[in-house]
């Protein structure tokens, strides 16, 4: 009778396995079905698992102009870990910065029924030939659309910046830089990939989370000899010092 093959013990199944096994990719893209969809979506939630790109429509965004805020709550849970936090948070600020790319090309594009100059000279001709009146009832629902959209556009840009100074706040409290490192390139790869060319560009992106709480601590005054810091080692206290100036709008944490 053959022996048996032993069983491998859990340790060696540990270092067998890659650490990259469990970390969340970006699937697909899926297009959002409603207004209450995409608001669940501007909900933050940490990526721990698998996620996909929302893409809503333009009449989707169309409604959302109308619609209630979502009112931007950061919950800090000490049972996910810090890295999922993080890349919840950078999905949250790309997802904003769709909404506000396709908010500004709405911003200025009249729904003009003509194709030779669009609303603009569709209303100039109607003035020239006395249609005053009419051209004045057809502009202000566009007045009306572009308010909006201002006030929505400055909504998300809030939100970014709250985002941004939360991910900022965590910044010192990982526990491996280099997973953060790739699921960070993850989401915005995956925005990039799904969203168009440029899609998971933003504000902190070329910020590489790679600072130690315990470098900081106990750190001496460097000798007149040492050579300087670079900027970009320095980048990280200088974006710490602009997140806290962004606090001055208060951010419901849990």
């Amino acid at each position: 009778m053959p022996p048996k093959t032993p069983r491998p013990t859990p340790s060696s199944r540990r270092r067998d396995s890659s650490p990259w096994d469990s970390s969340p990719i970006c699937k697909y893209a899926l297009p959002t079905a409603n207004v209450q969809e995409l608001k669940r979506e501007l909900k933050y939630r940490p990526l721990s698992t698998d996620f996909w790109i929302p893409i809503p429509s333009r009449a989707i965004i169309t409604a959302f102009l109308n619609a209630t805020p979502v009112p931007l709550v950061l919950e800090r849970d000490q049972a996910v870990r810090t890295e999922h936090k993080m890349a919840g948070l950078i999905h949250g600020v790309l997802l904003r910065y769709f909404l506000i790319r396709q908010l500004r090309v709405m911003l200025y594009d009249d729904d003009g029924g003509d194709v030779k100059g669009g609303g603009a000279a569709v209303a100039q001709r109607r003035r020239g030939s006395g249609r005053r009146q009419q051209a004045d009832a057809e502009e202000s629902p566009r007045r009306r659309r572009r308010s909006r959209c201002k006030a929505v556009i400055a909504l998300l840009k809030r939100d970014v910046r709250d985002l941004e100074v939360e991910y900022i706040f965590h910044w010192f409290d990982l526990r491996s830089a280099e997973y953060m490192t790739r699921l960070k390139a993850e989401v915005e790869e995956g925005w990039d990939r799904h969203a168009g060319p440029g899609a998971g560009m933003w504000t902190m992106r070329s910020a590489a989370p790679v600072v130690k709480r315990k470098d900081l601590i106990g750190a001496r005054a460097p000798a007149a000899d040492q050579t300087a810091p670079t900027a970009d080692q320095a980048a990280p206290t200088a974006d710490q010092g602009a997140g806290t100036r962004a606090l001055s709008h208060p951010v419901q944490r849990k």
